[in-house]
């Protein structure tokens, strides 16, 4: 069990040589995970879903389709459209990133989507999510929108109490200046050296 996890990886490389084989070692750790109901399963389900759309596509969707905790299952049905470029497939997404009880992580995974298939509505979706936040869970969830969804307007509603998330968000939004502004207001000596050394060099290899 502890080296499933490469077999789809290698059904991938077998598949450039013998696509017989390939086909037969997804198929047989496919039947390993029946009756299997835990977290190693969904993420088993996981990466034979991606090996599937490399070998044969047709198994790809409902092979995701098994998967449990729909957190993963937004995630793979978002990896599999980026690949099929499959708007269906980013429905399915959506449909699942809907499903996850954390309003936080529900956010995040609807603003992944929206960023990978251009759905600009998901985004508004994302930020509603975010109205049962509060505090630092509000607010680095904020930051992480604001990055998916390109809007710097949205660093505004980050509170001023969490000057790391503001940053963070400036620094990826890629506003430099702006972003060691707000590093300037972390009162941790380290926390603020480091932001201000990610700053720095970004800014320079930019």
């Amino acid at each position: 069990r502890g080296r499933a996890w490469a077999f789809p990886l290698i059904a991938v490389e077998w598949n450039k040589v013998d696509s017989v084989k390939a086909v037969a070692l997804l198929e047989a750790e496919g039947e390993s995970l029946e009756g299997q109901h835990d977290l190693y399963r969904d993420l088993q389900l996981r990466g034979l879903a991606l090996a599937w759309a490399k070998i044969e596509a047709t198994k790809a969707e409902p092979t995701a389709a098994q998967i449990k905790y729909p957190s993963l299952r937004a995630w793979t049905y978002r990896e599999l459209a980026m690949l099929a470029n499959n708007q269906t497939l980013f429905d399915h997404a959506a449909e699942a990133a809907r499903e996850i009880e954390d309003a936080g992580q529900r956010a995040y995974a609807l603003g992944e989507i929206a960023q990978a298939s251009g759905e600009s509505t998901l985004f508004d979706e994302a930020l509603v999510a975010l109205d049962s936040l509060t505090n630092a869970k509000l607010a680095y969830a904020m930051s992480d929108l604001a990055v998916a969804s390109g809007d710097v307007s949205l660093v505004e509603n980050i509170d001023s109490a969490y000057p790391d998330a503001r940053a963070s968000a400036l620094l990826r939004l890629g506003e430099y200046r702006a972003a060691w502004e707000a590093a300037n207001a972390i009162q941790d000596p380290y926390e603020q050296a480091r932001a201000q050394a990610a700053i720095a060099s970004a800014r320079k290899n930019a």
